[in-house]
């Protein structure tokens, strides 16, 4: 499992990750399976390290001097653990003096109606679908660039938008996304009644980034159906 999506165990991580519910807490296995991995690894290197010492402490005997026997018995297995240790003080040393987690980037503010939405939302409890369609990187006007915010507003009451707490992955749902400006009003509104939506968020602050499935879609397009399908 800690291998994660990498070869050779890519299809097998897919399939787990598809069909087993809540599997996708382990989409970074990295940072899930660290400590054991590092429990795993410490086994390894004691085992390893040894082996070093007694074929280095035999292969030595064989050609020193008996009064040399008790001394290298005595160093070698010194030496080598204090090599290993600095080894792994020195490949380790992000690690300890905080290099490998990078400076914070620039701080935004998130704006005001954000969170009056947020609070809004929160009272009503009702179900919300959000618009336009954004990958797991998105930009705002207002200057933040990463994942989605919505898992700290409203993660509960969201049916959709990478990092809900509940993502129903279903073809409606999809189907919305993908292609909103292809489905007839009549057939919109059921959908949603399907999904039991009461409320679309329609984010105009978002940056549009190359659009279609796998992009950013512009909000004005989602806009200009929303504003259709209440005529």
């Amino acid at each position: 499992m800690a291998h994660g999506l990498h070869e050779p165990t890519t299809k097998i991580y897919e399939l787990l990750y598809k069909y087993i519910p809540i599997f996708w807490i382990y989409r970074e296995p990295f940072a899930k399976f660290t400590f054991i991995t590092a429990f795993s690894y410490s086994i390894l290197i004691g085992f390893s390290l040894n082996f070093l010492i007694s074929l280095c402490v035999n292969k030595v005997s064989k050609k020193s001097f008996i009064f040399k026997k008790i001394s290298l018995n005595k160093l070698l297995p010194i030496i080598l653990t204090t090599i290993a240790i600095l080894l792994i003080i020195f490949t380790s040393y992000p690690l300890i003096n905080g290099d490998v987690i990078p400076e914070s980037g620039k701080k935004v503010k998130i704006p005001d109606y954000w969170w009056e939405a947020s609070d809004f939302l929160r009272q009503k409890g009702a179900k919300i679908f959000w618009l336009p369609k954004t990958p797991l990187a998105r930009t705002y006007k207002w200057g933040f660039s990463g994942t989605s915010i919505i898992k700290y507003l409203v993660p509960i009451i969201s049916i959709n938008d990478y990092g809900a707490i509940f993502y129903y992955e279903n073809k409606i749902i999809n189907l919305i996304e993908n292609e909103i400006d292809k489905i007839d009003k009549t057939v919109l509104n059921k959908f949603f009644s399907i999904l039991n939506v009461e409320f679309i968020g329609q984010r105009n602050d978002i940056v549009p980034q190359n659009g279609g499935t796998t992009g950013t879609i512009d909000p004005n397009l989602t806009r200009n159906i929303l504003e259709k399908s209440e005529e």
